[in-house]
């Protein structure tokens, strides 16, 4: 009887014990589009294992409201996407915060912090971090420091540890003192110093020449078909789950589309159709948006492969990841395997961008010489982020650049690189044809990225005078380096306007887009576009060809030269012929260099502001595709033909809030 007694004391203790540490756990929770929302989520999560905190970081698209209501601690770390929208995993969790019948006093035990990130080209600035806070303290809950708000347009990492350092963890470790939380003197020490990369990189690598040769070094006990079977196919990341959930199509058409391409000058724009008739349940609808996986170079593979302390020969190899001894495995995987190690390195490793301060610092561990290492360490430290922005991120260092001048001494192991780096992220593009009429081929319209980029021997000097570059390096290597003639040419680009051979396999996806053409197929339509822009208008013409109707329609589309680069110009006009059946009733163009004064698209609908204030005025729906500027220019003339014909100068919101103005605009 008394040990009975004896154990039903431990197990109240124990859980009485697990309850308090989840009461005074800190819970990091991340909206994410493309993984940098995710990555400061996980920096912020070591920091407070660091720092003796009880964490745990979790994906919104995990999110359970009556979970949330009862977390005391909570962090979180949005990001905006598109026009002040959610992220595709906080859709659901926006959903729930921003329903009007919330009450006030459903997060009243909460106390929160928010970092937002975005972008100030964009008009609605980190508006899913604005709308967060202020419908948590609504509900509520307790702010204790001020909202972070991180741009992307200048240096957002910079942005993140400032508010992480500054704000953050000063409120934290004060709001933990004054409520009396058993965590609160833990917050301000620093946990033993420990393999900091082991929670990034808990699993390890199994290696083999061909497929069956890995099923062998499987456990002797399974057979080759439960081997591999039960993986749990659920990525590490935002980026991850992508792998797991993509079709592969083949490529059906790529054409170039400009009158004068120069590939040299990065000058040329293609017109490629996917071919996606053997992918089960892949549908799309008109002016979607397709994600597409890029490819790493050839020639980039093959320097990290050897970096890596590999052969040519074994990127033919398979690999495999397993659980690492003595680590927990969460069943999570960084990318599919068993796979090729070229499959790892060319789909799913981010190889040209440098990784984020957060992974530089656990790949620092793989350095052998301490000099280079004290300076790698000084570079990446808070008086070190003035060199990082201006020698690092404004020059556009690469990744290969990055390793050959600061990390000569390392020596990788190849489990933990490929789990530390960065996951290779999909490109969306918008859906340039009609699922109407093309229900199992989807085309996409892509120009080239290209520019000239300054040498790296002044920023080289910078670092060495500054004590942030190491004489590891060498004068004759940083020689060479500093001197180097460089180019950026846009990963997903280059790879769709150059690289690709008849019927190539590529990895894609379908993702909803904000382009619908409204129900009343009556309704006018005004569509505006510049370069790529025209994507999904090309699309909208297509459908009114293949559907029918009549509806009166206005296209603006802008480019440099109606002789050189006006994309689906036969089309177009072909488009122009049909008139309000079918096709585009007005169109009007603007080829800003064919002539001495400059013109753009936003000149030509001022230039019309009769017709638009007219179609407007009908309940029309006006469209604009491509460069943020273009897309505020744009506007700007939406309010000056709405003050000049229409009598009201509120109505760029008008159409706003009516959802009649619809943009999809790049930085």
């Amino acid at each position: 009887m008394e040990l009975y007694q004896k154990e039903q004391e431990d197990i109240a203790a124990a859980a009485a014990a697990a309850e308090e540490e989840a009461l005074n756990k800190l819970y990091i929770y991340f909206g994410s589009q493309t993984g940098t929302a995710e990555s400061f989520a996980k920096t912020l999560g070591q920091q407070a294992e660091e720092k003796g905190v009880p964490v745990e970081v979790m994906d919104l698209e995990d999110f359970d409201s009556e979970v949330l209501k009862k977390q005391r601690w909570v962090v979180m770390v949005l990001a905006t996407y598109g026009e002040g929208d959610p992220t595709d995993n906080a859709v659901k969790f926006h959903k729930w915060c921003m329903n009007k019948e919330r009450e006030q006093g459903e997060l009243s035990g909460m106390k929160f912090a928010i970092m937002g990130l975005g972008n100030r080209q964009y008009i609605n600035f980190n508006e899913m971090a604005r709308k967060v806070d202020r419908a948590f303290t609504k509900m509520g809950g307790v702010n204790i420091c001020r909202r972070g708000e991180g741009d992307d347009d200048q240096d957002i990492e910079a942005d993140f540890n400032k508010w992480a350092t500054q704000d953050f963890w000063p409120a934290f470790v004060k709001a933990n003192t004054e409520g009396g939380a058993e965590g609160g003197e833990a917050a301000a020490t620093t946990a033993a110093p420990k393999e900091k990369w082991s929670k990034r990189a808990p699993l390890s690598i199994q290696m083999a020449p061909d497929f069956d040769s890995l099923i062998d070094i499987a456990p002797a006990t399974r057979k080759r078909s439960e081997s591999f079977s039960n993986r749990v196919n659920i990525g590490t990341d935002v980026n991850a789950r992508f792998y797991f959930a993509a079709h592969t199509a083949r490529v059906a058409v790529d054409m170039e589309l400009r009158q004068l391409p120069v590939k040299e000058e990065g000058l040329s724009t293609h017109h490629v159709e996917i071919d996606v008739s053997a992918c089960a349940n892949l549908t799309y609808v008109t002016a979607d948006n397709l994600d597409i996986l890029p490819e790493n170079p050839e020639s980039t593979v093959l320097w990290f492969t050897e970096r890596l302390g590999l052969k040519p020969h074994q990127l033919d190899s398979f690999v495999h990841f397993v659980k690492r001894e003595g680590v927990d495995d969460n069943g999570k995987r960084p990318f599919p395997t068993p796979c090729t190690l070229r499959d790892a390195l060319v789909f799913y490793t981010e190889l040209n961008v440098v990784p984020p301060k957060s992974a530089l610092k656990e790949l620092t561990m793989f350095l052998q010489d301490p000099r280079e290492k004290a300076a790698l360490e000084s570079l990446l430290s808070e008086e070190g982020a003035a060199d990082f922005k201006s020698c690092i991120k404004d020059v556009e260092m690469t990744y290969r650049e990055f390793i050959e001048i600061f990390m000569t001494s390392a020596v990788f192991d190849l489990a933990a690189f490929l789990q530390i780096t960065p996951r290779q992220r999909p490109r969306a593009y918008t859906i340039s044809s009609s699922s109407h009429e093309h229900p199992q081929q989807i085309a996409v319209t892509v120009s080239v990225v290209h520019k000239k980029q300054t040498q790296l021997h002044s920023a080289l000097e910078q670092l060495s005078n500054n004590g942030r570059l190491s004489v590891v390096l060498g004068s004759e290597m940083k020689k060479e380096i500093g001197e180097r003639e460089r180019n950026f040419n846009g990963l997903t680009s280059s790879w769709l306007c150059n690289s690709l051979r008849p019927n190539h396999r590529v990895k894609v996806a379908v993702k909803a887009s904000t382009f619908r053409l409204p129900e009343d197929p009556t309704t006018p339509v005004i569509m505006v576009g510049a370069g790529t822009g025209l994507a999904p208008f090309r699309a909208f013409w297509r459908e009114f060809q293949s559907v029918g109707g009549e509806r009166e329609t206005a296209l603006f589309f802008g480019s440099t030269s109606q002789h050189k680069d006006w994309i689906y110009k036969d089309e177009m006009l072909a488009a122009h012929e049909r008139g309000s059946k079918g096709g585009i009733t007005h169109l009007h163009t603007a080829f800003s260099r064919d002539q001495a004064q400059k013109i753009y698209v936003q000149h030509r609908v001022l230039e019309q502001g009769e017709l638009v204030g007219r179609l407007l005025a009908q309940g029309g729906y006006f469209y604009i595709c491509g460069a943020t500027k273009m897309g505020r220019d744009v506007e700007a003339a939406i309010a000056e033909i709405g003050s000049k014909y229409m009598n009201d100068s509120g109505i760029v919101e008008k159409l706003k809030q009516e959802k009649r103005l619809i943009q999809e605009l790049w930085a």
